[in-house]
């Protein structure tokens, strides 16, 4: 959440009626004890994602086996022409 604010990135924060019991929300669960425990945990563990993305790309492409493709609008891997996430912005839009 924070990460979007600082970012700017316009996102509604309600909360999902399908997060109790979800893993997700175990995670989640976890994370902010984890961060009451052990302060900055979620910042870290955010700062290591920015750090590592560019490799992890790298890592997925190499996984694929078959040359990948990459999305006409963002330009991330994708499997197709374009990707998932431009193809919902652009119905969203």
């Amino acid at each position: 959440r924070l990460y979007t604010i600082v970012k700017g990135f316009d996102v509604g924060f309600d909360e999902c009626p399908y997060a109790k019991g979800s893993f997700r929300g175990e995670i989640g669960t976890m994370l902010n004890k984890l961060e009451s425990d052990v302060g900055g945990v979620k910042s870290s563990i955010i700062k290591y994602y920015l750090e590592t993305q560019d490799s992890l790309k790298q890592k997925f492409i190499e996984e694929q086996g078959t040359k990948v493709t990459y999305c006409e609008i963002c330009g991330e891997p994708s499997q197709k022409k374009i990707c998932n996430t431009c193809n919902l912005i652009k119905e969203i839009k």
